[in-house]
């Protein structure tokens, strides 16, 4: 919307372009407007003799603008898939509170084996504190996690 506002004020579409590019009544974007567009002025070079083509090329075509519009739905996902960051700072404090008071409320039950056990405890929960971590980024658009 912001964009199609600053468009229109720049000269850069028309008033009956800006009004096609609304949200329409049956829930279709400007996007799917755009895409329409693009596929019915290629259907009409075919038509007029500018663009060679065949059936084969029309239904790459479609194909190809397919693909375009169901990619442009990703990014909404993408963008929903991160996780807040309070998650991961609330299992930041619970991993933590947790390993702090372990030797002490394990040691009275085990004795010197609370070393060990509270050692075998670090490293699970460190696992669960670093998937904790991932579920902020899950696609890893920062590059967190990357292997080289």
């Amino acid at each position: 919307e912001k964009g199609m506002n600053r468009m229109l004020t720049r000269g850069l579409i028309t008033d009956d372009q800006f009004r096609c590019l609304q949200v329409q009544d049956d829930g279709i974007t400007a996007h799917h407007t755009c895409m329409t567009w693009i596929a019915m002025r290629i259907f009409q070079g075919m038509e007029e003799g500018g663009i060679m083509g065949d059936t084969a090329l029309k239904m790459t075509v479609l194909e190809r603008i397919n693909f375009v519009r169901s990619s442009q739905s990703d990014v909404g996902d993408i963008i929903d898939g991160r996780m807040s960051l309070a998650y991961a700072h609330l299992v930041q404090m619970l991993v933590d509170v947790l390993l702090i008071t372990s030797p002490f409320a394990l040691y009275a039950q085990q004795g010197i084996w609370a070393i060990l056990t509270v050692g075998v405890l670090t490293v699970f929960y460190a696992g669960v504190l670093d998937l904790s971590k991932m579920y902020l980024d899950p696609l890893d658009n920062d590059g967190l996690y990357d292997d080289s």
